[in-house]
């Protein structure tokens, strides 16, 4: 046999064992990740967070790692982001170590939160506004109430409440937009008021309806 054919038979054989080999496995996945660190052990270190949400409807951010754990990710605290990262499940794993690694494929957005609500950051979610409102029953009293969607993939808009009713936000009719906001579960409110307050945090974008 030739030197190339046994350098081709080689090639290949190298190629079939690495298709074959078990141990790894990469999946793409979303991940989100907020606006500040937060305290936490990591085995017998203690160390500083990342806090991470794996879906936009996720209600609480968890702990994942440090900033070093996403490879190629250059985190910026006050910010938050939506991510695309490669996860690899790494099979006999020393005991110390993680069996997950992760690799950033794609930096979906980076969004400036207001320092004012960096300590809210669990509250912190996207919402979408309709172009238009529409007359709805707030209480007993009669209102134009904004239209909603809670994530991009929602079928149908949503009655909201009134343009006043996310602090800081000023409406204009004949835009859609999307919004970062902060949500604050309020507790013994009136029976007739609502049991939430929002405050806009990040007007991501205001687009003309056609």
């Amino acid at each position: 046999m030739s030197i190339k054919n046994i350098f081709i038979t080689i090639s290949i054989l190298n190629v079939m064992l690495l298709s074959c080999n078990p141990s790894r496995k990469v999946v793409e996945k979303t991940i989100y990740i907020g606006a500040e660190t937060k305290p936490c052990q990591l085995g017998e270190m203690q160390a500083n967070c990342l806090q991470a949400k794996w879906t936009k409807d996720q209600k609480t951010w968890e702990n994942f790692g440090q900033a070093t754990d996403i490879e190629g990710f250059k985190y910026e605290n006050g910010y938050q982001y939506e991510l695309i990262v490669a996860e690899t499940k790494i099979k006999n794993a020393p005991a110390d170590a993680s069996s997950v690694r992760y690799k950033i494929v794609k930096q979906v957005s980076k969004i400036k939160v207001n320092s004012a609500n960096q300590n809210d950051v669990g509250d912190v979610k996207t919402i979408y506004i309709g172009a238009a409102t529409k007359p709805c029953q707030l209480g007993e009293m009669q209102a134009n109430c904004l239209q909603v969607k809670w994530t991009k993939d929602q079928k149908t808009w949503e009655n909201f409440g009134q343009t006043t009713d996310i602090e800081g936000f000023t409406y204009e009719n004949g835009y859609e937009y999307e919004l970062i906001v902060k949500e604050t579960k309020m507790d013994n409110v009136a029976a007739d008021a609502a049991d939430k307050k929002f405050k806009l945090v990040t007007q991501v974008n205001k687009v003309k309806s056609n």
